[in-house]
């Protein structure tokens, strides 16, 4: 008997010990799992291996969104970042904005795409309403679904509409290669020295009509407005639009490739931005690939940053107040 309750005590012994080491090395194995489900490289890896028009679930710290593997800019800087695209940039503008003493009452989302940054800023802060403005049909119904999903209706107002500088018939395009890059042109000339230059395939083009951004903020024009703009070549047009004399603040995506299919001379027409700009009263800009320091806006700062990042289809983030 005491034989046995000593072999008894052995194989616990010798049992604990198993369990243990056990222990310590999937304890090490989860460490590198986790390791690399978070790792960029991997995560982009993996959204490649992905199979194209593909819904997904992404979760992340502020907030949570349906994404389709056609988009490979938007859904795919989401899901290897874990974090809503453009939501880093978002974070230090609001810091900006903060630290001037610039209230908020209304983020406007002009080209909101499926609510990434929209969703984003209303999670940010409790106190923001959101108006999203986003004309691409199909990315509209993901934009509704991820409102919804995010249990925001009551602070974020969507709008399916195409914006301009004014009411004009423009031909609106998705390609098929980004569904993120559907883009308005004035006339087909354009459209084929567009097609030459990025070398996308059209998926579906139509004429419609954009609509003045003054004429669907009329109802809230006399609120703290923030106008954050992403609508592919068409932010300088809506700059030079009513809009900048009510002195809102705005972050756009400033990418001279854009422009030099619509102006013969493109310096021309963005010293004409700019003198409009310093004209209706702002005084300084940040740049995000400046490290968003302070700078004074002055005449031929836009071309400036024109020659420093070039006409090779770079672009440059900008914040005016």
């Amino acid at each position: 008997m005491k034989k046995f309750l000593k072999k008894f005590k052995i194989v616990n012994f010798f049992y604990e010990i198993y369990i243990g080491i056990s222990e310590y090395f999937f304890n090490i194995l989860s460490k590198v799992v986790s390791f690399f489900s978070n790792s960029k490289i991997v995560r982009r890896l993996v959204f490649n291996l992905l199979p194209r028009n593909k819904d997904f679930y992404l979760d992340t710290t502020y907030g949570n969104f349906i994404l389709n593997t056609n988009s490979r800019i938007i859904s795919k800087k989401s899901y290897y970042s874990k974090t809503p695209y453009s939501s880093k940039s978002l974070i230090k503008v609001f810091k900006i904005l903060e630290k001037e003493n610039i209230d908020i009452d209304i983020f406007v989302d002009v080209g909101a795409n499926v609510g990434t940054t929209s969703i984003a800023s209303a999670n940010l802060n409790s106190n923001l309403d959101v108006l999203c403005i986003e004309g691409n049909s199909s990315n509209y119904s993901y934009l509704e679904k991820n409102i919804k999903l995010n249990n925001l209706e009551n602070r974020v107002t969507a709008i399916n509409s195409l914006v301009g500088e004014s009411d004009n018939q423009r031909y609106f395009v998705e390609f098929v290669e980004e569904k993120g890059c559907s883009k308005v042109f004035n006339d087909l000339d354009e459209l084929k020295r567009y097609q030459k230059e990025y070398k996308f395939n059209i998926k579906d083009s139509s004429l419609v009509t954009t609509v003045s951004l003054i004429s669907l903020l009329k109802n809230n024009l006399d609120k703290n407005l923030f106008i954050w703009l992403d609508l592919e070549g068409l932010d300088l047009e809506i700059i030079y639009g009513r809009l900048t004399e009510y002195l809102f603040p705005i972050y756009f995506e400033f990418n001279p490739s854009f422009y030099k299919f619509k102006y013969k001379n493109l310096d021309k027409y963005i010293n004409k931005v700019e003198q409009y700009i310093i004209d209706c009263g702002y005084s300084f800009y940040y740049a995000e690939g400046f490290s968003f320091e302070q700078k004074e806006i002055t005449p031929g700062f836009l071309n400036q940053i024109t020659k420093k990042i070039g006409l090779n289809k770079a672009s440059e983030n900008i914040l005016i107040i």
